[in-house]
């Protein structure tokens, strides 16, 4: 739905796709914030006068009217590419499985990665949304892990605590030096170390490690990791190609029991 034109002596700006706002309305500032007040309060390249950046994505429609299109801050890069996150929401939302669906960047650099909160209509895993996004957006687009929802965590001012769901999903801490691995227990040390390294929340032994957001430098990173923890040969061609988490760990637990 579009929000309409500017009310009264209110003046609205489209600079580089973000809505400005401009008139008798807008404020001198923050209060004892300086920093943000520069970023937020400029000139109008035009008239010169103080406007305000709201962070709002706009397009102005036929009609000159505007239409918002999301937040300007909830724009990510992810291995080279820059992603709308409000856009897979979206297109979450219109595959009619989901009542609410929220999408958050994880990690950084090579580890980072797409994660999708959803509260389904109907009992439903993470692989229908990937299912129904492929046919819709790019293979980039499509969040590596899900994580579904029974209720949503609510901040004071009644929106959705997007900090709640992450803190979700911070996952295990790798597993410590301790006691020596036997065989019997390699595939949970397997697990921890894999949800490590992709920084997801869950994993299932039929989940393939590039499907999961990994790469091959996550795979060094896992390799070497379980190279250390458990004292096997086991190298980065190794994790690559391994057709899921459970044949990987077949793979460990053989070298750990040949020792």
């Amino acid at each position: 739905m579009p929000v309409g034109f500017p009310l009264q002596d209110t003046t609205l700006h489209l600079i580089d796709g973000e809505l400005c706002v401009g008139g008798p309305g807008v404020a001198l500032g923050y209060l004892h914030r300086p920093e943000l007040t520069a970023e937020r309060f400029v000139s109008d390249p035009v008239s010169g006068n103080l406007m305000y950046r709201t962070g709002d994505l706009a397009r102005e429609l036929p009609n000159g009217a505007l239409e918002l299109l999301g937040r300007r801050d909830r724009q990510v890069k992810l291995r080279g590419f820059r992603i709308e996150l409000e856009e897979i929401e979206q297109a979450v939302l219109a595959t009619g499985l989901a009542d609410s669906a929220f999408v958050e960047k994880v990690g950084e650099g090579p580890a980072a990665s797409l994660v999708g909160f959803v509260l389904p209509r109907s009992t439903v895993d993470g692989s229908a949304f990937s299912e129904a996004l492929r046919a819709k957006l790019p293979a980039y687009m499509v969040p590596a892990r899900w994580h579904v929802l029974t209720e949503l965590p609510y901040g004071p001012t009644g929106k959705v605590d997007r900090a709640k769901l992450l803190a979700e999903i911070s996952g295990d801490s790798v597993v410590s030096e301790g006691d020596e691995v036997t065989p019997t227990d390699v595939t949970d040390h397997v697990g921890l170390i894999w949800r490590e390294v992709l920084g997801v929340p869950g994993a299932d032994p039929a989940d393939n490690f590039i499907d999961s957001g990994g790469n091959s430098i996550l795979a060094i990173q896992l390799a070497s990791r379980l190279r250390e923890r458990l004292a096997i040969d086991l190298g980065p061609t190794d994790v690559l190609l391994a057709d899921s988490l459970a044949e990987l760990a077949t793979r460990v637990r053989d070298e750990v029991a040949a020792r």
